[in-house]
């Protein structure tokens, strides 16, 4: 059984293929079309499609995709997970730290992905994990996580449903005032599997901007407009202000055991309804000691922020 269905009406007065239909119309991957072709099934007014066949106004298109799966090494972890959105189509999580939104090479089942494993299993849901981005494990906050692949396809795929990310993070120092627009290619380390460095020739562009500072740190809000592996971390660094806790980039802190950076905040418009959300998560515990050094009415604002995240505006 699949978690999706959809059935369109072709409406304009002008025939077209059901696969430039599903390509242009429905923003459908060619992978995907072959894939439901193969392992579902594509209909038109009630019978199965034929390859290339040319649809009139007024046929209807019926998708039923194949069912959604965990790959077979994933180890069902309960975990009570906290949910943000919900919907058929999509899952929208505040991820803790540490955690790996994936299991890892010989690591047990506690990552986020296997945790939603078992979260579907107790709704009956044959859904998947289909991720929108990953943060990495010691960073915390959204995480978008389409529940079949086609959800996934769009907002990874197209400009106009790619979610807007913004971030805060605690860095070391006196981070300069106003807007800062780094663009930085980034690269893989030579030396390291993990780490990444300014270099190459991919483009990687992050916009910061500080909101406080105490005590030596300071607290910056930051806008992907690429999304690199690291490339928060790198760039600050890169900077001379790497992230409180980021070991891995030269700090370290006697406050946090891991990265002080939270995803906050996320606008997409919805792959399927078309609709604008915009959603905030929550702050964890453990930046509790950092906020308290930039004084009561910062943590006040940017938690007034976070605490809408349950009113979702469309």
């Amino acid at each position: 059984m699949s978690n999706w269905t959809s059935a369109w009406t072709w409406s304009v007065n002008a025939p077209l293929s059901i696969d430039d239909f599903l390509k242009i119309e429905k923003k459908m991957s060619t992978r995907m079309i072959k894939k439901i072709r193969r392992f579902g099934e594509l209909q038109v007014n009630g019978k199965p499609a034929v390859k290339h066949q040319e649809l009139l106004p007024g046929d209807v298109v019926c998708v039923v995709p194949p069912e959604e799966q965990f790959p077979a090494h994933f180890q069902r972890y309960s975990y009570p997970l906290s949910v943000i959105y919900e919907d058929a189509h999509l899952l929208i999580l505040n991820k803790p730290a540490p955690m790996a939104t994936m299991p890892g090479h010989g690591e047990k089942g506690e990552s986020l992905a296997e945790a939603v494993m078992a979260y579907y299993e107790t709704k009956k849901f044959p859904g998947s994990f289909h991720a929108v981005g990953r943060l990495d494990r010691g960073t915390s906050g959204i995480m978008i996580v389409g529940k079949h692949g086609y959800a996934h396809d769009k907002l990874t795929r197209f400009t106009e449903y790619r979610p807007n990310k913004r971030y805060v993070a605690f860095v070391e120092g006196s981070f300069p005032d106003g807007r800062q627009v780094i663009d930085d290619p980034i690269q893989r380390h030579p030396d390291s599997l993990i780490e990444r460095q300014i270099g190459g020739d991919k483009p990687a562009i992050t916009i910061a901007e500080k909101r406080g500072e105490g005590g030596g740190v300071s607290l910056v809000e930051l806008t992907l407009i690429t999304g690199r592996t690291h490339q928060l971390r790198v760039h600050l660094a890169a900077r001379g202000y790497p992230i409180v806790g980021d070991t891995l980039y030269g700090s370290s802190s006697l406050w946090i055991k891991r990265q002080a950076l939270h995803s906050i905040h996320t606008r997409f418009q919805h792959p399927i309804t078309e609709k604008m959300y915009h959603l905030t998560a929550p702050f964890p515990r453990d930046l509790q000691p950092l906020f308290s050094k930039m004084g009561a009415d910062i943590l006040d604002e940017l938690h007034q922020a976070s605490t809408t995240s349950s009113n979702v505006k469309r």
